[in-house]
């Protein structure tokens, strides 16, 4: 058990020290340079301006971070250098030798880096805070385990993680506050998932006090964690609450292509607010992250079939009152989503007006609000047979084949050209990934033959090549027809 503790620590500390010691401007300095060398064969940029362009733009520090990335290595060989003695000699200590050695252990860390603190050494203070609240998840579990106690498991984990959370803000630390996230994302899953916990409240508590101390120390890196493991909290929760309900397994998944669509539209809303275009703004990679999700969702959406399960309707084991009663059985999911879907209208109509989306952009968001929806409502199981409660199974094929795969192909096709007028790459090549896949799934769910196969392909070349054709024209009404290389001045 002690192994796999350390062998978490560790690798939650190495995660956080690779995102610490690299961080996100790399990668654009990395494409910025190869796009530069491209305009300066083409003529468009003198070798001297490009000189001062990269110089800019190169991320600061990066001799520093590369310090503080073999630095972390070794205080992780130091972790185990210290554990490993205890252990070695853990037989033939008494209690206080123990209790003694960890103590000193410990406090030697935070010592080290209050000292290199004040001696403006943040990042090698970073390690020795970071090992320290390492040492600290380590104690917690040997002093359990030399006194026999036998309590909650996640108890542990939340103890751990209020200790990080304390240390962070005390020491001003970074790396504890990134794993202060990630201990209370583990703790509340252990009570989700092993200890069946319905809906694990108190994550919220301890999620809304370190989301707190992030903004108090306006550290941008910890929005992405807090935004990432409140993610995975609501996705857990919900999976896990949508199979004790015996919720439809369509009106689930609806629920997750709201969740995505509200997140969409919130990232409108945000950049209509703070006018934030810039990329590493957390609106620009809000909307990132709901295209990633919205995308896989609703085309999984269409791949479930037609069919009821015994198992999700046995007896439930929520306990039962008012509110319960109401978000169980097959539309369970119905009053959540209806939340959901009143709020991402209102949110698409606010980007509306703020000139961010456009009349016909706003009518299709709403078609697939409403396209969805319908056909998670009429793909419900009937709970008394394998047919739905509205249409056969032939019939639900035929329509998830057919209708809903055409209208997704569109969606996509659509996504495509909104995406470049945006001049959002991600756009692009995440409806081009997805309509690949589609058209396979198309494929695989209605051709068998070499002559249906020869048609199939026929009939996507053709569409695939009027795509171009469409893509081409809109290319030429946004770029123009000017000719960039003459507008460089000579």
């Amino acid at each position: 058990m002690i192994e796999l503790i350390i062998a978490f620590f560790l690798t939650a500390a190495s995660v956080v020290g690779l995102i610490m010691a690299f961080g996100w401007r790399n990668l654009h300095f990395r494409l910025l340079s190869n796009d530069i060398k491209k305009w300066q064969t083409k003529g468009w940029v003198s070798a001297d301006n490009a000189a001062l362009i990269l110089a800019d733009t190169r991320p600061k520090g990066l001799a520093g971070r590369l310090v503080f990335l073999v630095g972390l290595l070794g205080a992780i060989l130091l972790l185990f250098s210290a554990i490993s003695f205890v252990a070695a000699n853990w037989d033939e200590m008494s209690r206080l030798a123990r209790l003694t050695w960890l103590i000193i252990i410990l406090w030697t860390t935070f010592l080290v880096g209050w000292r290199l603190t004040a001696n403006e050494r943040p990042r090698l203070a970073e390690i020795a805070y970071m090992l320290g609240v390492g040492l600290f998840g380590v104690n917690i579990t040997l002093i359990a385990q030399m006194f026999h106690i036998d309590s909650h498991p996640p108890n542990g984990v939340l103890m751990w993680t209020i200790g990080t959370l304390v240390s962070a803000g005390l020491l001003r630390s970074k790396a504890a506050l990134a794993l202060t996230f990630i201990g209370a994302l583990t703790w509340s899953l252990m009570e989700i998932i092993t200890y069946d916990a319905h809906i694990h409240w108190p994550f919220l508590l301890v999620w809304g006090a370190t989301f707190a101390l992030t903004l108090w120390m306006r550290w941008s890196i910890a929005n992405h964690l807090a935004f990432a493991s409140l993610l995975i909290w609501s996705f857990v929760t919900l999976v896990n609450f949508a199979t004790d309900g015996h919720w439809s397994p369509h009106g689930t998944l609806f629920l997750f292509i709201m969740m995505f669509l509200l997140m969409l539209a919130a990232a409108f809303v945000w950049q209509v607010k703070s006018a934030q275009s810039q990329p590493y703004g957390f609106a620009n990679w809000l909307e990132r992250y709901a295209i990633i999700g919205f995308l896989p969702t609703i085309f999984a959406l269409q791949t479930i079939p037609l069919k009821a399960s015994k198992s999700l309707y046995s007896t439930s084991t929520i306990p039962q009152d008012a509110t319960s009663s109401l978000l169980q059985g097959s539309f369970g999911w119905v009053p959540i989503a209806s939340l959901l879907l009143i709020g991402t209208v209102l949110l698409l109509v606010m980007a509306w007006r703020g000139k961010l989306l456009r009349p016909l952009e706003l009518a299709i968001f709403i078609a697939i609000i409403a396209s969805t929806l319908l056909y998670a409502l009429i793909s419900i199981p009937n709970i008394f047979g394998a047919e739905g409660w509205l249409i056969t199974k032939a019939t639900h094929k035929f329509l998830a084949t057919w209708i809903y795969g055409a209208a997704f192909l569109a969606m996509l096709i659509w996504l495509i050209a909104f995406g470049h007028k945006r001049g959002s790459d991600l756009y692009v090549w995440a409806a081009l990934a997805t309509f690949a896949v589609e058209v396979l799934y198309i494929y695989f769910s209605i051709f068998g033959s070499l002559l249906e196969t020869s048609l199939f392909f026929l009939v996507g070349g053709i569409l695939t090549i009027g795509l171009a054709y469409f893509l081409y024209r809109l290319h030429q009404q946004l770029e123009g027809p000017t000719n960039p290389v003459s507008e460089v001045p000579s």
